[in-house]
């Protein structure tokens, strides 16, 4: 099966056509046949089989420089079966920052000879790690409403690390991934187009374009959250983050 790529883009970062934003090997309906069809793999999720949710910020940002910050599903599985060190040059991404939780890095590894060519670091995001007492303040909701919660309450030095990360490797494009390129990447992700100028509303455009199971009132948490620290500024400053890395970061990745 040979597979080519298809560029679907949505610039109107107030429109409605969220969903085309996917530069996959598939268009999405092509991409769901392929899936079926695959029926001795069919219980593996599609965003352990191809690159898929991958788009460079700026498509639905006109504040952030085109080129410099990217967002994927995870790359390590898919790099025995297309060549993922092309893939990435052909975007000129010297950088990997992968926020999987441990256990997930161990299950799905990226091989040594892909790590010694990028510039690889790993801040680890385990939604299953909140504690029982944390879990307690929250009834009557999903798993995923009390990941979101813990996320961005719960993990400020794992946010920290990561403003702190980008400030200091902005040279070259970066591109940020976990597992299917959504939750987690998508709260990181929020948080960068906040930053940016980016109203609530607006900020929202990127998570709801990945368009498959994802729930705006997920987002909407993390959202809550920044507004009950008046804004997006404040909040990094709760996570411990420096001015002089908000700074950096505005002016090398941004247009503003």
């Amino acid at each position: 099966m040979e597979l080519n790529f298809n560029l679907q883009n949505s610039h109107n970062i107030k429109g409605t056509n969220y969903f085309c934003t996917f530069f996959c090997y598939f268009t999405y309906n092509q991409f769901i046949t392929e899936m079926k069809k695959e029926k001795s793999e069919k219980d593996t999720p599609f965003w352990e089989k191809y690159i898929w949710n991958f788009r460079d910020l700026a498509n639905l940002n006109p504040n952030i420089i085109e080129g410099k910050l990217f967002r994927s599903n995870l790359l390590a599985s898919v790099q025995n079966k297309h060549d993922i060190v092309k893939f990435l040059e052909e975007f000129k991404i010297s950088t990997i920052l992968d926020l999987r939780a441990n256990h997930e890095v161990r299950r799905i590894k990226y091989k040594p000879e892909i790590i010694k060519q990028f510039n690889y670091i790993n801040i680890a995001f385990d939604p299953y790690n909140y504690s029982k007492k944390f879990s307690k303040q929250f009834v009557q909701i999903s798993e995923a409403e009390i990941a979101y919660n813990y996320f961005i309450k719960e993990c400020k030095p794992q946010i920290k690390r990561v403003f702190d990360f980008i400030s200091n490797n902005f040279e070259n494009p970066l591109v940020i991934h976990c597992i299917a390129g959504k939750d987690r990447t998508g709260i990181i992700v929020t948080l960068i187009h906040l930053l940016s100028g980016l109203n609530y509303e607006e900020a929202k455009v990127d998570y709801l374009a990945t368009n498959h199971a994802i729930d705006e009132k997920f987002i909407q948490i993390v959202i809550n959250e920044i507004i009950k620290y008046q804004g997006i500024e404040n909040y990094l400053y709760s996570c411990k983050i420096e001015d002089i890395t908000i700074k950096s970061i505005k002016k090398q990745l941004f247009k503003i």
